[in-house]
């Protein structure tokens, strides 16, 4: 088991005259390794907000987190900031790639958050390495604005393995690519994931994006439900 959630509350003020609105009510989900699950529904449903919750970047109003058997819902800043680093890994819409620097130094920039002991050219060859499984090896030095979109979403995903994580949070990681592109980019994860034993939970609009994952949460009825 990677991550469990038990009894998830969360809520939003929808302003003072308002009353709080129930994004996750008394909601359970368990994640084991190499999985892929999908999670689906209407703006505003909450998937950004599980997603978060996932990735410990928001915290329940009550219920308990728990990444690989330990407790992290009471957690301090810092420890959560060294899992994340640790054993996380983000994709967002946008890639947020610095364009100050290059693409392999984009690459490697989760490696300065972890204490890690290989030196800094057996971080470069990972980085390397993964830059010519998704075909970007002869860009490794160029800026993100010599890039491609598509090009770009592909760094992001490679980033987002550089540390060799448990578990990767893709939020609509296609929503700013075409369709065929954007069926690449899940392939190409996908791919990617397998090949690094990593569990993958993806938010998507794309039902057929969705159908890919082994397993799917749909929103229904206020809750999301597994289909």
């Amino acid at each position: 088991m990677i991550v469990e959630l038990k009894d998830i509350f969360k809520s939003y003020s929808e302003g003072e005259d308002n009353p709080r609105r129930n994004i996750l009510d008394s909601f359970n989900l368990l994640i084991n390794f190499d999985e892929s699950i999908s999670i689906v529904g209407p703006s505003g449903c909450g998937k950004t907000t599980l997603l978060n919750i996932l990735g410990t970047l928001d915290k329940p109003d009550s219920g308990e987190v728990i990444f690989k058997g330990e407790l992290v819902t009471h957690m301090n800043d810092d420890q959560l900031s060294k899992l994340r680093a640790e054993k996380i890994g983000f994709i967002f819409q946008s890639h947020y790639l610095l364009p100050q620097i290059s693409v392999i130094e984009n690459v490697i920039l989760p490696t300065l958050a972890v204490n890690r002991k290989q030196n800094n050219s057996i971080i470069f060859d990972e980085a390397e390495n993964l830059l010519s499984q998704v075909g970007l090896k002869k860009q490794a030095h160029k800026f993100p604005s010599q890039l491609s979109g598509g090009e770009k979403q592909r760094v992001a995903i490679v980033r987002s393995l550089i540390n060799k994580p448990n578990l990767v949070l893709a939020d609509e990681p296609t929503g700013s690519l075409d369709k065929s592109r954007g069926e690449d980019i899940i392939d190409l994860l996908k791919t990617l994931c397998v090949n690094n034993q990593t569990s993958l939970v993806v938010v998507t609009h794309d039902v057929e994006i969705a159908s890919q994952m082994k397993r799917r949460l749909c929103y229904k009825n206020y809750d999301f439900i597994e289909s």
